[in-house]
């Protein structure tokens, strides 16, 4: 009976896989980043950082479940939590990725209640 070899064996490419790593302006996030990057992450690796804006506005503070989605109330402070997310980032984290190959893909989410919000951080 012929052995199943590995795909290296074979000469076939490897499948890229893909790291999600949750991130904030959080000391924790960048800890969390270096162990994901030092322990996880090989070669070829395609690394995805999320961030995602929180409510302005909780939906259980006007007697619904928490489950219930309500738009952003005030679009300035909104728009300044996505511009803040996107500084921190730049700072924080792509620096610590550098060089690599793909390169690393930033998704914001800025409205639970639309999917087309979801971006890519240029």
């Amino acid at each position: 009976m012929q052995q199943i070899r590995e795909s290296e064996e074979l000469d076939l490419p490897l499948e890229i896989r893909k790291l999600l790593v949750a991130v904030d302006d959080a000391d924790e996030c960048v800890r969390a980043l270096t162990w994901c990057m030092e322990n996880l992450y090989r070669d070829g690796d395609e690394i995805h950082l999320l961030h995602v804006v929180p409510r302005l506005q909780r939906s259980s503070s006007f007697g619904r479940p928490p489950i219930d989605f309500l738009p952003q109330q005030d679009p300035v402070t909104h728009d300044q939590l996505v511009k803040k997310a996107e500084l921190f980032i730049r700072e924080r984290f792509l620096p610590k990725l550098q060089g690599l190959h793909p390169e690393p893909v930033v998704h914001i989410v800025k409205c639970e209640v639309d999917t087309a919000s979801i971006g890519n951080l240029a």
